[in-house]
């Protein structure tokens, strides 16, 4: 009995040795934050961390990481580059974008990790950053206005400084997509730019500011019109 109850003891230890071997302690890879850039200011479709027209808010962006068992990602943001970080949310391993709401004209720094289903955790991210500016006033066109000019001339009017530049986006609703985006100075007065001809449809324009170089901006309200 006794040489019985030692050799049971003996394979459970072998038994919880060989599961121990078998617990996954590998964190999951670092998660890759898209910075802000002038290149993804201008794309038709935009991505990177970035002003959001619908509300003073920061979107931010990311790659999602690969590995099946991931479970969550965890943001972290601060007013400094280098401390003071603290939690601001956990979100599902299957997001790829949080946004950052009600927030001050300050600029805020962001970074994240990775988790997965046993708890590993990836070492930080890069530290991607952002500073929300006042938004630009849509005056003309004007919500729903019918216009029947070849060439449609936007203005607008912004309550910043002369540094920097605006990009209006014209954005057709029949087609879904961005068909056209011109460059103003923020210096020039009045605050206008012109489109080339159009065709006739229902369109959304927008004005956004670029701090250059700065990783700072905005981005007004959409305005719908109709070009008849």
């Amino acid at each position: 009995m006794r040489r019985a109850a030692i050799l049971t003891a003996l394979a459970l230890l072998v038994f919880l040795g060989s599961c121990g071997e078998n617990i996954d302690t590998d964190p999951p890879q670092s998660p890759l934050v898209l910075p802000h850039t002038m290149e993804t200011d201008t794309l038709a479709v935009e991505s990177g961390t970035d002003a959001v027209p619908e509300c003073n808010c920061i979107l931010i962006e990311w790659i999602r990481n690969t590995e099946e068992d991931l479970k969550e990602y965890e943001i972290f943001r601060s007013g400094h580059d280098t401390s003071g970080f603290v939690s601001l949310t956990i979100v599902a391993g299957t997001e790829s974008t949080y946004l950052n709401r009600d927030l001050q004209f300050i600029r805020y720094y962001y970074y994240m990790v990775a988790r997965d289903q046993l708890g590993n955790t990836s070492n930080p991210s890069g530290i991607a950053d952002y500073r929300l500016t006042s938004k630009a006033i849509p005056k003309t066109p004007a919500k729903w206005e019918t216009l029947y000019a070849d060439s449609i001339g936007f203005e607008w009017t912004w309550d910043g400084g002369l540094e920097g530049v605006f990009l209006t986006r014209l954005f057709s609703l029949d087609e879904d997509s961005t068909v056209w985006m011109g460059w103003t100075n923020a210096y020039e007065r009045p605050l206008r730019c012109y489109s080339p001809p159009v065709s006739a449809g229902d369109y959304k324009w927008r004005v956004d500011y670029i701090a250059v170089g700065q990783n700072e901006g905005s981005e007004s309200i959409w305005t719908p019109f109709c070009r008849r």
